[in-house]
Parts: C-alpha cells; structure tokens; sequence
C-alpha cells in the first residue's frame, strides 16, 4: 500500500506517508487507520507527507473522501511546490477546505509541524 500511517507519540501526532500513484481505495483504508488512532489516542494533528505522490485521484474521488472525513483533525501536508504535480495537490487542498477542512498545504517538514502546533 502507498500510504504508511503512524501514530508518532512523542511529537503527539498521525504521521502520513504517501508515494506512488494513490487510489481511493487506499485512500479510504489510510483514513480507517487514521480514525482508529484518533478514536484510541485522541489525536487530531495529521502531518502528511506527499512528496513522493505522482497522481491523486480524481477530483470526484477527492470530494467524496473529505466529504466524509471528520471535521475534528488539522491536516499539514508537505508537498514539493515544484513538482508539476502539486497543481493536482492545491486541488485537494481547495476541495478539503472547501468541504469543512482545517487543512493546508507546506513545502517544508518544519513549516508543517510550526502550523500544526500554533494555538
């Protein structure tokens, strides 16, 4: 599976590692994970790492999944910015916060976790 979920407990947040080519289906089984962790540990900070991800799913598949994720999480997602593929990566972004979302989009590790953290 191109996505690894982890609970990193002593930064106190989900960790999400995606690469390859993703499909709803994983997608879906990620959040599975993602919700388990939170729904056991509390934790609501998701970092997301999509450096690594070469295509998204469609823009239908992206609706639908953050139509359906829980509104509790703040989602960091670090993506390359010069990767022709974060124009596909903006669209989540604006998809997810279009649907309710506290997510945003870094190019930076760092960057992500100072947002993730900030009160």
């Amino acid at each position: 599976m191109p996505i690894r979920v982890v609970h990193n407990k002593q930064l106190g947040i989900i960790e999400v590692n995606a690469f390859g080519a993703l499909l709803r289906s994983e997608m879906e089984q990620a959040n599975v994970e993602i919700l388990r962790i939170h729904d056991e540990e509390g934790v609501e900070k998701i970092l997301g790492d999509a450096t690594k991800v070469e295509k998204i799913p469609s823009t239908t598949d992206s609706y639908v999944i953050w139509s359906v994720f829980p509104k509790c999480f703040r989602h960091a997602i670090v993506v390359r910015k010069s990767d022709p593929a974060s124009r596909d990566a903006r669209f989540v972004e604006d998809v997810g916060v279009n649907r309710g979302q506290n997510l945003k989009f870094f190019e930076t590790r760092e960057e992500a976790l100072r947002w993730l953290f900030e009160k």
